[in-house]
């Protein structure tokens, strides 16, 4: 009788065996740990097929799996330092390389891009509870992704002549481009990020609390840029964005400078973050 594993199930048990966040020793010797938290990711979901690993002189077969095991932590924590390089630089390599392998215990990798790994990793950041990390680092993780959502965002399709449709055609309607990110933080980390960008040494910025700070990340001619805004203008902003008609929020800026308002919108038209387009509901 043939008892060879099937696919399916030689599959996820290698799934488990290499991705197991106690490392491969661990997991063989004990495959059904009496733990509750993300306990799938710890329990060996069937029978042990350890005896189809085939070893030789060169490599044992536990030598040879951890090849993987150790490939499929490295390469998503190359992806992870690749997507928060800054947030690396900030915490140290040992700190970063510590917060990713438990940032997988709890959000493993379920995506075909390893670029969507760290979804949810300025989150999880900010619930780690590490006397050692600045309460901002959460924020300028939170930037990191959303510099990689504004860069993958998609496109829209923008009238012709919208500037002069927006006057004349009910239709047409004020959008902020579907890359647009806004990020409302209590730290200064503007200068932070500035100085993470250039060649100004970081122990020399400090980060302070109540500075209340309002960004702006958007795609323009295929680069990711980024911009401070005052808080009156970044509200204004986030109202466009969240689909506030352009009529009511001039109405409700009224405390602003008219002149601010109109400098920041020809800005905003000229890089493409604000642009016009045929509202589909007025068509019909």
């Amino acid at each position: 009788m043939n008892n060879a594993p099937s696919l399916r199930d030689l599959q996820l048990w290698l799934k488990w065996i290499i991705t197991d966040p106690r490392g491969l020793t661990e997991a063989l010797n004990n495959p059904a740990p009496n733990i509750t938290k993300c306990k799938d990711r710890y329990t060996r979901p069937t029978p042990s097929y350890m005896r189809y690993i085939v070893g030789d002189s060169a490599a044992t077969s536990i030598e040879r799996l951890d090849v993987y095991a150790e490939g499929y932590f490295s390469r998503i924590l190359e992806g992870m330092s690749e997507s928060f390089h800054r947030t690396k630089k900030v915490v140290g390599d040992d700190a970063f390389t510590k917060l990713v392998a438990e940032y997988l215990k709890v959000y493993p990798s379920k995506f075909t891009s390893i670029d969507e790994v760290g979804y949810r990793f300025a989150s999880f950041i900010a619930e780690v509870d590490d006397a050692d990390l600045a309460e901002w680092v959460s924020d300028l993780a939170h930037f990191e992704w959303s510099w990689i959502e504004s860069f993958y965002a998609g496109e829209i399709t923008v009238t012709d002549d919208w500037r002069e449709d927006l006057s004349t055609n009910p239709k047409v309607r004020l959008q902020v481009h579907p890359s647009a990110r806004l990020i409302h933080s209590q730290w200064s980390i503007g200068n932070l990020i500035e100085a993470l960008d250039s060649d100004v040494g970081i122990d020399s910025v400090e980060v302070s609390k109540r500075a209340e700070t309002g960004i702006i990340i958007y795609r323009f001619q295929n680069e990711v840029h980024w911009e401070a805004l005052e808080m009156s203008i970044f509200r204004l902003v986030q109202d466009l964005k969240n689909g506030t008609p352009l009529s009511d929020v001039l109405a409700q800026s009224e405390c602003v400078d008219p002149q601010a308002i109109s400098q920041n919108f020809s800005h905003w038209v000229e890089r493409g973050i604000l642009c016009g387009i045929l509202d589909l509901k007025e068509k019909r």
